[in-house]
């Protein structure tokens, strides 16, 4: 009796093991299966992404040109290595090519763009050369201007935006600090620029109209053009001195960094340096700092490249990407004297 309840136990607990077996068999083949199945997702996601079709799209390099007045300007050049040092830090290609002060040069240049279907065209424009920029706006290609303000015709619709400094406020700015330091009934001349670009004529009527405004007693006895050149304006000058003689000259307002050169020249000569007033443009660094400390120039207007550059680049940037920008952004002019030149060496 005892053998036989042994057997059924045994028996018993066999049959147990085994249905134990039978229930855990099935859990495991899940498991394994879901890790099978995991680990071979993870493999078709690695195959995507290695593959040309899985591949994340790369972010778009947006290119940019952009046509200078000139390069041969210190200035000028200053601008364009400003604009192409921004586009560079945002991410973007810019092309940079010479207008050479020349009208038809430069709408090459504008055509050279058009050809490369750049993303979007800066111009620093030579007078004439803006309805050359109609194909842009005909194939949606954003028109950005900078510094030079652009002349716009009845011949013709062109949609821009604009980054620069207004002109006449640089006028202004030498008319407020000679209205402070000249003697009654004071005598000044006026070096223009070079004829036909729009800052020539609006640098001319801030002073003029600004001294009238607040110093009517001074009186403006000459207005000619050195052509923003430096030696016709020394030759200006010098017919100046032969006509109005030493005593008859108590300032000259330049409208460049050229002229400002040259007639601190031709004042050297003559030792009249602080004797006869100069209020500048531009304040190219070294000589604009260098002649206010000197007392050669007793203000220098300063026209900020870097900012400018700064403000389009971004500007532009906001354009590609579709955002609404001001049709004109401006940027201020700072008056600059011999206390605190030193704060002006290399800002361009």
């Amino acid at each position: 009796m005892k053998k036989f309840l042994s057997l059924l136990m045994v028996l018993t607990m066999t049959v147990m093991l085994a249905a134990c077996g039978a229930k855990e068999a099935p859990a495991q083949t899940t498991e394994n299966a879901a890790n099978e199945t995991a680990a071979n997702e993870d493999t078709e996601n690695e195959d995507a992404a290695e593959s040309p079709s899985g591949e994340a799209a790369e972010a778009k390099t947006f290119t940019i040109g952009y046509s200078a007045l000139t390069l041969g300007d210190s200035y000028c050049k200053a601008l364009a290595d400003a604009i192409e040092k921004y586009a560079k830090e945002m991410g973007m290609e810019c092309t940079v090519l010479d207008g050479q002060v020349d009208a038809t040069k430069q709408m090459e240049t504008i055509d050279t763009f058009y050809n490369k279907k750049v993303d979007l065209v800066i111009v620093q424009p030579i007078p004439g050369v803006e309805s050359s920029l109609v194909k842009f706006n005909e194939s949606g290609t954003p028109v950005l201007f900078v510094n030079s303000y652009p002349t716009i015709t009845e011949e013709f619709e062109l949609s821009y935006s604009y980054v620069g400094s207004r002109e006449t406020e640089a006028g202004e700015e030498q008319a407020k600090y000679l209205a402070e330091v000249l003697p009654e009934n004071a005598t000044v001349c006026v070096v223009l620029n070079a004829l036909g670009f729009t800052n020539t004529e609006s640098r001319r009527n801030g002073f003029v109209d600004k001294m009238n405004e607040i110093r009517p007693d001074v009186q403006i006895i000459a207005e000619q053009t050195g052509d923003s050149d430096t030696n016709k304006t020394m030759s200006v000058i010098e017919d100046w001195l032969q006509l109005y003689g030493e005593d008859g000259i108590n300032a000259i307002v330049s409208g460049c960094n050229a002229s400002t050169i040259g007639i601190v020249e031709v004042l050297k000569s003559h030792d009249l340096c602080g004797k006869i007033l100069v209020a500048g443009i531009d304040c190219l660094s070294p000589y604009g700092p260098d002649n206010l400390t000197a007392g050669n120039v007793a203000v220098d207007i300063f026209q900020n490249p870097d900012e400018q550059a700064r403000i389009a680049i971004e500007t532009a940037l906001k354009l590609l990407e579709g955002e609404t920008v001001e049709e004109e952004t401006w940027v201020k002019w700072e008056p600059v004297t011999a206390e605190n030149a030193k704060d002006y060496y290399d800002r361009y």
